[in-house]
């Protein structure tokens, strides 16, 4: 008897982790949610994995959801081709950021006093909000860091390709589209 024997090939274009500091399950306005609906969006065109802090018996049919701890979200992250993550999760997980891979920081919830942030906001290739409102006072605590430069202006004077507003719900383009093609800046 003879088998075809075809070769599978994901249509999805880029391996990421979604890495989530909370770990409760999602509910209305929590983090977790966002994270939830992040991965959610991006599953229709990339291959996601949310990771957790803590063990969960949560599931979806389009991505991974897995727990992560100090010893293994380093792993995980390698294996990825690039990481989005909430500020609060990287700050408390420097092994991300030394992956060497692009990283996408979503900075709502994150207050600019935050513990670790400012290594995270120097480290990160994008960052992303949930607001307008928002991205102007991000724009600002950016520019004091130092993240808004003649690199980062080269071409970009909206600074769009640096800060970038998103909600899963209504606006994830500009994320789909960072990881398509993730950038380091």
């Amino acid at each position: 008897m003879h088998q075809e024997i075809t070769e599978m090939r994901s249509s999805r274009t880029s391996r990421l982790l979604v890495v989530c500091a909370e770990a409760e399950a999602p509910g209305p306005e929590s983090l977790a949610d966002r994270c939830w609906l992040l991965a959610e969006a991006l599953a229709d065109n990339h291959d996601v994995i949310l990771g957790l802090p803590a063990v969960t018996q949560l599931s979806h049919p389009d991505f991974a959801v897995v727990y992560y701890n100090g010893r293994n979200v380093g792993m995980v992250a390698r294996d990825s081709d690039a990481i989005i993550s909430d500020a609060r999760a990287l700050a408390d997980f420097p092994t991300i950021l030394e992956a060497g891979k692009p990283v996408a920081v979503d900075l709502a919830g994150a207050g600019d006093n935050d513990a670790g942030l400012t290594e995270v906001i120097a480290s990160a290739d994008f960052f992303f909000c949930a607001s307008e409102t928002d991205r102007g006072a991000w724009l600002e605590a950016l520019k004091v860091a130092g993240r808004v430069n003649e690199h980062t202006l080269d071409g970009d004077s909206s600074l769009r390709r640096l800060l970038e507003t998103v909600r899963p719900e209504d606006r994830i383009q500009p994320l789909i589209e960072y990881c398509a093609a993730p950038w380091y800046s």
